[in-house]
């Protein structure tokens, strides 16, 4: 399976620690998934002149030159790597449209971010700026997870393969989410591919009591092989290698659980749909699993 389109990054940066450990994340991937071009984007808070000072020559050249300071040390790790990378501007009191707009504008591929940091008000957490790009993003994006407890961020090792767990359900999302795996081989990534099914538990007293554990089994094991189908016939003409898996219990945990038990550095899935429930939204397990999981999370509409 050969690349036939441009690979271009955006990686939203603060100036941070998430914003440094993004760029070490982008450092470390870019090359490896056959990247061109990589805008780097930093947004600045209007200044007190309103409207006003979007237009004033004076605001627009300080706003550049707090962008260059804020994306100093970033800069610097991606260089370092020998990447292109190009550094934008913008001011406004919303990050997440700039950031959203500006991936539009310049037809990137994949959006990176940190979970937290994003915003001109420090320390805002998912369910604000991060949150809400997924939401406005036609691209994917790359979730690069705040170190926890004092424990390291698992980042991608420089060179060997990419272990990741992909997480399906027979959603269309699910599906975007496979094909997105695909784009990964098709750039040359070495893959170690975990494709994985959750199934709710029965937790019904009253259920048990009619129905057996191999009963409940088979239904699991035939609920599943379902919803892995169509992501498993994708891997299969892309010609990737893969394990899959059918477990039951809680969404997000048993994603995460999974993915530490093969050590993976990276989750891969559809941002609605996985779960026993269509429709389901960021809020619930997608953002369990983003906040539950010490590793980089890619999210695929």
């Amino acid at each position: 399976m050969k690349r036939t389109d441009k690979e271009t990054w955006l990686l939203a940066l603060d100036g941070s620690r998430i914003s440094e450990c993004a760029a070490r994340y982008v450092a470390r991937m870019a090359k490896k998934q056959g990247v061109d071009a990589i805008f780097l984007l930093n947004v600045q808070p209007p200044d007190n002149l309103g409207l006003y000072a979007l237009r004033n020559a004076r605001v627009t050249r300080q706003a550049d030159a707090a962008a260059r300071r804020d994306t100093a040390d970033a800069r610097r790790i991606l260089e370092s790597a020998a990447l292109s990378i190009r550094l934008l501007t913008s001011q406004g009191s919303d990050p997440a449209t700039r950031i959203a707009e500006a991936a539009r504008r310049h037809r990137v591929t994949e959006i990176v971010v940190g979970t937290r940091g994003m915003s001109a008000v420090g320390n805002l957490g998912l369910g604000s700026v991060a949150y809400k790009i997924i939401h406005l993003a036609r691209q994917p994006v790359t979730l690069v997870p705040h170190p926890r407890d004092g424990r390291e961020v698992v980042l991608p090792a420089v060179r060997g393969t990419l272990s990741l767990v992909l997480a399906v359900d027979g959603s269309k999302h699910a599906a975007r989410a496979a094909a997105y795996v695909c784009r990964l081989h098709g750039a040359g990534v070495p893959l170690d591919v975990h494709v994985l099914n959750v199934q709710p538990r029965f937790v019904s007293g009253y259920v048990r009591r009619f129905v057996s554990q191999a009963q409940i089994n088979a239904f699991f094991r035939k609920e599943g092989e379902i919803a892995l189908g169509g992501a498993r016939r994708r891997l299969d003409r892309a010609g990737i290698k893969y394990k899959y898996y059918i477990r039951a219990g809680a969404l997000p945990e048993t994603i995460v659980q999974l993915a530490n038990e093969h050590k993976c550095t990276r989750i891969v899935m559809g941002t609605r749909g996985l779960g026993a429930v269509r429709g389901l939204v960021l809020g619930s397990v997608t953002y369990g699993v983003v906040h539950l999981s010490q590793m980089p999370v890619t999210l695929v509409k």
